[in-house]
Order: structure tokens, then sequence, then C-alpha cells
């Protein structure tokens, strides 16, 4: 079961994900928060530690993004989401 916030995905599905860039359909989230998880999340041209970063269809303030530190992803607002921009210049 999907949590909010975090959305697990097997490392072969991951690997698929990073070579391809697939839309992905999250599906399956109860509770409160099931509106803002559920949905379709398409590629962007964006990346977050080699990853492909994914905005979602309908709402242009949620995002998935792959998180190295933890091995998960994450859906994020807007003013959470984090870029390989951000991540360089504060090194």
């Amino acid at each position: 079961m999907a949590s909010f916030g975090t959305v697990l995905l097997n490392s072969k599905l991951g690997n698929k994900i990073r070579s391809e860039a697939v839309s992905i359909d999250i599906r399956g989230a109860k509770g409160t928060n099931a509106v803002t998880i559920n949905g379709i999340y398409e590629p962007t041209e964006e990346h977050c530690s080699g990853w492909p970063v994914y905005r979602k269809r309908g709402d242009a303030n949620k995002w998935l993004e792959y998180f190295v530190g933890s091995n998960k992803w994450y859906i994020k607002a807007t003013t959470d989401k984090v870029n390989d921009i951000l991540l360089f210049n504060n090194i």
C-alpha cells in the first residue's frame, strides 16, 4: 500500500523507467491523500540524481522524483521539488 509522498518501485522497473522514461500510472492509494497520489505521471526533460522527473497529468503542481539516498520515489509539490541544478550548486 502506498503512503502519502512515497511510492516504492522494484529495481527492475526502476531501471526500465530510467532507460526508457515511460509514463507511470499510479493506482490503489487510499485515504485522504489518494486523489493526490493516484494518477498518471508523464516524464519531463528534468532529472534528479540521474533519474527522470515526472509531472502528474492534470496537476502541474505534483511531481514524482527518485531520491537515491532512500532508494524511494516521492510525490512532491513544486515547492518541494529538487533538480540536479540545485543539487550541484549546493556542493
